[in-house]
């Protein structure tokens, strides 16, 4: 009897406790339902603020607001255009229309994103670009100026500096060498001149005379044979290292062979010592044969010169002979030494 009873008392706690759960069931279908139909059908619609450039704390209180809410998590996204922390994307957009209570994603710039330049100074110029590519650049303008360190087409400077940097844009602009300054030289006054004393004069200059940069000018005047009559550079100009000397010559007529540089080595004479007056170096060439002139060149010789030791410019054949001159205005120099150098068309 006394089991009955229980089981009894079992089965009506199980109904109760059944139909409890049934009733709170209901009550919550309910209730979720109104508040459902609530969202769907008579909520209140309200327009998204713009948040764009705005911060995250500056996002929240606009949404506040308008009675929406911020998504979380915030997404965040480098800019090259935009600072570190402004809002640079939204969703959905400003000026939509959404219901009361929406959340609205948002995307924050983390700001421009560094870069490694790589250091260009001493490099070739021909090695920029792929040196820059290799980074994600570009080789933006290039420059030039002469310094005294850098050889000529390397890299002397460069705009950003290397390094970790954050650049607006991707071009790098860099300077380069045109090498040292060139050396500048005032130009004599060769005028009246003959043309063997002047070739002797640039033969050691960094200014040069060549056969092609010599023209000849038929003349009457016995004086201007073998003589200079115009040159450019003009007397005083600046001329750069290594610049070529135009010369007019003027001449008989007769042609002349070229130029050509012989060396003349030979012991000094002890007569050269004895005497109180300085030697003379004559050259009787085809220039001087054509203009009836003797070239005389005046040597400096002290006590320690051993060798005349000298390299001289001729046309054609040339003989050239070591002398001393004699006393008088027409006196002949005294011959110590005599050499014969034949051109390379006549031997």
């Amino acid at each position: 009897m006394g089991r009955l009873i229980r089981g009894l008392y079992r089965f009506i706690r199980a109904i109760i406790v059944g139909l409890s759960l049934l009733i709170l069931l209901a009550v919550g279908m309910a209730s979720g339902g109104f508040f459902l139909m609530d969202y769907l059908v008579s909520s209140e619609e309200v327009e998204v603020p713009n948040l764009m450039l705005k911060t995250k704390e500056e996002a929240i209180v606009l949404l506040a607001e308008c009675g929406l809410m911020l998504r979380t998590p915030i997404d965040e996204f480098p800019s090259q255009e935009v600072r570190a922390g402004l809002v640079i994307e939204q969703r959905p957009y400003p000026n939509t229309f959404v219901k009361k209570g929406r959340r609205i994603s948002i995307t924050v710039s983390t700001g421009a994103e560094q870069v490694m330049v790589p250091d260009l100074a001493a490099q070739q110029e021909q090695e920029v670009p792929s040196m820059l590519r290799a980074s994600g650049l570009n080789l933006g303008s290039r420059a030039r100026a002469y310094h005294s360190v850098f050889p000529e087409n390397t890299v002397i400077a460069q705009d950003p500096l290397p390094g970790p940097r954050i650049l607006d844009g991707n071009k790098v602009d860099i300077l380069v060498s045109l090498g040292p300054w060139p050396i500048e030289y005032i130009m004599p006054d060769c005028t009246g001149m003959s043309i063997s004393a002047v070739l002797e004069q640039f033969i050691s200059s960094p200014i040069k005379i060549t056969e092609d940069n010599i023209q000849y000018q038929k003349t009457t005047d016995r004086a201007k044979w073998n003589r200079i009559l115009a040159q450019n550079p003009r007397p005083g100009e600046k001329t750069p290292n290594g610049s070529h000397v135009q010369l007019t010559v003027g001449s008989s007529g007769r042609e002349i062979s070229e130029a050509r540089l012989i060396h003349i080595g030979f012991p000094v004479p002890a007569e050269v010592f004895l005497s109180d007056r300085p030697p003379v170096l004559m050259v009787w060439d085809d220039a001087a044969v054509v203009f009836d002139e003797v070239r005389i060149i005046p040597l400096q010789i002290d006590l320690f010169t051993t060798e005349i030791d000298k390299w001289l410019p001729v046309f054609g054949n040339a003989l050239v002979m070591l002398g001393i001159p004699e006393e008088g205005p027409y006196a002949v120099p005294k011959i110590l030494h005599s050499q014969y150098f034949k051109a390379a068309s006549a031997q």
